[in-house]
């Protein structure tokens, strides 16, 4: 790889900071029903909407998470499934690849 572990690091960080700002905002933001039943409906949805934003955040938190646990045990950029390198490219474009771009192919039924 010609790109540092500490550059990947320092990319995936960045992306945790942006998650965790985009979280807080929306707590900020959060809607709770005001008790009118004309209402109830809308309050729903919207509780529902936030609650499926909120479970893909800390989705995406726990693979951030799981890609800095890699960096710091030395097999960030190893396929999970074949242990292969994980192409430099793929892990630029998606810093928190746990599998190479076949072996994902694979597993998502494409191949």
């Amino acid at each position: 790889m010609s790109h540092t572990p500490e550059f990947f690091r320092a990319k995936i960080l960045a992306q945790k900071s942006a998650l965790e700002t985009e979280r807080e905002n929306l707590s900020s933001g959060y809607v709770e029903g005001d008790g009118q039943m004309s209402d109830a409906g809308a309050d729903l949805a919207e509780i529902e909407t936030q609650s499926a934003i909120y479970a893909n955040l800390d989705a995406s938190l726990a693979q951030i998470d799981a890609a800095l646990a890699k960096l710091d045990a030395g097999t960030y950029g190893v396929c999970d499934r074949c242990g292969k390198a994980i192409a430099e490219l793929r892990l630029v474009a998606l810093p928190v690849a746990t599998m190479c771009i076949e072996c994902q192919s694979v597993v998502e039924g494409q191949i």
